[in-house]
């Protein structure tokens, strides 16, 4: 069993001196098994032997609407729930991302956040509220739709023209 490892350890550490040797020799030699050498500033898959799927390699993008400014501005505020309908907030605020009218599980951008309480958000700690996320029908019911909740949400952050694309 041993041997049979070491030779598989041989013949990976030689598979890959052969191609470190064809990606780093000259260029009058033309590399290991005749391979073109590897050009390092490239960004198109063809180009690169390394690359077996020949598609131009690029970054994913960034996830679109981040913004973590922004949600530290919505959990400064006080539950939107609680001040609406005069509850006493016994918790602190959490940022809510809208599910309400969401079909998948892919997550709104950080913009559709509104603040609620813990009773209101998770109901873990303050079990006396209608948390949304244990009863999001009964949540719909009585407070109305979440989504409903972020155009007040971003009036009282004094900024629902800039979050909507408008400039002044």
């Amino acid at each position: 069993m041993m041997a049979a490892f070491g030779r598989f350890c041989f013949l990976i550490g030689g598979l890959w001196l052969a191609m470190h040797v064809a990606n780093n020799s000259n260029e009058e030699w033309g590399g290991a098994f005749g391979l073109p050498r590897r050009n390092a500033s490239s960004r198109d898959g063809a180009e690169d032997p390394m690359n077996l799927t020949r598609r131009p390699i690029y970054q994913k993008p960034d996830k679109a609407g981040k913004d973590p400014a922004y949600m530290a501005r919505v959990a400064e505020l006080p539950c939107c729930i609680c001040e609406a309908f005069g509850e006493p907030q016994q918790s602190r605020t959490n940022v809510h991302h809208c599910i309400h009218g969401r079909y998948g599980s892919r997550k709104v951008p950080d913009t559709m956040t509104i603040p609620l309480c813990e009773g209101h958000h998770q109901g873990l700690i303050d079990t006396t509220k209608v948390a949304i996320h244990r009863e999001p029908q009964e949540w719909a019911r009585r407070y109305g739709p979440d989504v409903d909740w972020i155009a007040p949400t971003q009036d009282r952050l004094g900024n629902h023209e800039q979050i909507r694309g408008k400039t002044d």
